[in-house]
């Protein structure tokens, strides 16, 4: 895993030079390939070893890897030419660029760690330890072996899409890594330039933020994504952020952990970059929010419709308080009482300590797809899981499935399920805080409607896991 984010790094930065090609391992030995022809030199190897992990603590885990990289040249002084420029860009590794090396532009976290994410792995930095000259007389060739110390973390973005997908497909199928959004509020720092979060006007523009600033745009943490309008559309390419119109920006506030507030029409929605598109859950998805309702009276929209009331729209999430009364809601086509017989309280309770008051809550919402995209007779039947910093059962995967399930309907939807925004453009949002969003969504294939989407039972626990190790109280 770690070799493919070193790969990227060295072909983006000297593949001018090594025009032989860079390898894992060893020189390819093919048709196309020759030890023995001049054009097949320079070439650069690399090969890895995972040694040990080395922490765990608020932030994901972080592990050591021994990298070695050797320049073949039938060139001494062409080796050495290389070697130092491999060592120009390696040694203490950064790319807090705008845009970023893999369109995922660097950041430095709230304790300082600094993050690099290439390939979808979280690099966090890259020592230089040692060289090494060598002759081969067989061959008539040069090598430098250069050794390396990587850092990087473990984290959720590991099962995000694969990036690289044709536009022109219709299908998913061949996508294995569920994870389209990681949205992170907590990693803002008002005085780095590489926010996460930022409030310039294009997306190389990212401009500091201050405390309690109206932002418009949100950098999902894996870049550039793949995603389906609709079941029958060709996939499209989503932007690496999030964004919102001049009336709706939320706010950016400092705190432990750091948030954005949303409350009434606040919102940021999935943009393509020249228009809002909503993402296509015909065959269901896992979406997790980490949040805290802020505000009582009316419905509290965590994610909210974003098209006209005539219309069925997009899923919606609510997390309310009207007097003693809490609910927890889900409704896949748009606001609670457009199509109010579709809307499935999770939650019902007068009870504000467990279900209301807490600093961090946490709810993942699993629900399965369209009847008319899975052949079965049923429409976005599910799971959820909830819990926060004063209430937390700890339930099993076997007890959540088993407690907190939820059945779908049978109507004829004109729409498939869609995911469009956090927040929702309807007034009627009272106000809540967000720190982190995650979304999952399957690949596209057909079954049994009444089994929800979810991740593997390894990647859920994954999930919780990092969660926990972030927001300590919830433990």
């Amino acid at each position: 895993m770690i070799g493919k984010a070193i790969h990227t790094i060295l072909k983006s930065q000297i593949s001018d030079l090594a025009t032989g090609g860079i390898y894992p391992i060893i020189l390819p030995q093919n048709a196309k390939y020759s030890l023995s022809d001049a054009s097949s030199y320079p070439a650069v190897l690399y090969h890895q070893m995972i040694d040990l992990q080395i922490s765990k603590d608020k932030t994901p885990n972080l592990i050591k890897c021994e990298l070695s990289i050797q320049v073949v040249s039938k060139s001494y002084k062409t080796t050495s030419k290389i070697s130092d420029e491999i060592k120009n860009v390696l040694d203490n590794y950064r790319d807090f660029t705008s845009i970023g090396l893999d369109v995922v532009q660097g950041y430095q976290d709230e304790y300082g760690n600094n993050h690099s994410l290439i390939e979808n792995i979280d690099i966090s930095n890259i020592f230089f330890s040692d060289e090494k000259d060598e002759y081969y007389d067989e061959l008539f060739l040069y090598t430098k072996a250069i050794d390396y110390d990587v850092y990087f973390y473990w984290n959720l973005d590991q099962f995000s899409y694969s990036k690289g997908k044709a536009d022109t497909a219709t299908t998913i199928s061949s996508i294995t890594n569920p994870l389209i959004l990681s949205l992170d509020f907590t990693q803002v720092k008002s005085v780095d330039t590489s926010a996460l979060l930022f409030s310039g006007i294009s997306s190389v523009q990212r401009t500091s933020i201050a405390d309690s600033s109206l932002v418009q745009f949100l950098y999902n943490k894996i870049g550039n994504y793949y995603a389906q309008r609709t079941p029958t559309d060709n996939i499209i390419e989503y932007h690496p952020y999030l964004r919102c119109e001049d009336a709706d920006k939320p706010t950016w506030n400092s705190g432990t952990p750091a948030y954005c507030e949303f409350s009434t029409t606040k919102n940021f929605r999935t943009f393509t970059g020249t228009a809002y598109e909503p993402i296509s859950l015909a065959y269901g998805g896992l979406i997790i929010f980490v949040y805290k309702p802020d505000k009582t009276g009316g419905q509290n929209y965590i994610s909210g419709n974003s098209v006209s009331a005539s219309e069925e729209g997009n899923m919606s999430i609510n997390h309310e308080k009207q007097g003693l009364d809490i609910k927890i809601q889900f409704n896949p086509c748009g606001d609670l009482t457009t199509y109010s017989s579709r809307t499935i309280t999770l939650k019902a309770t007068t009870d504000s300590t467990n279900y209301w008051d807490a600093s961090i809550h946490f709810l993942a919402l699993s629900v399965g797809g369209n009847k008319a995209q899975t052949g079965g007779t049923k429409n976005n039947s599910g799971w959820f899981e909830y819990f926060n910093s004063n209430y937390n059962p700890k339930l099993t995967t076997g007890q959540i499935i088993k407690d907190n399930s939820f059945a779908g309907n049978s109507d004829t939807y004109s729409n498939s399920l869609t995911f469009a925004s956090i927040g929702s453009d309807q007034d009627s949002s009272s106000g809540f805080l967000v720190y982190e969003m995650l979304l999952f969504v399957p690949e596209s294939s057909t079954g049994d409607d009444t089994a929800p989407f979810q991740p593997t039972d390894i990647i859920y626990k994954k999930i919780k896991d990092y969660i926990y190790n972030k927001y300590e109280s919830l433990n």
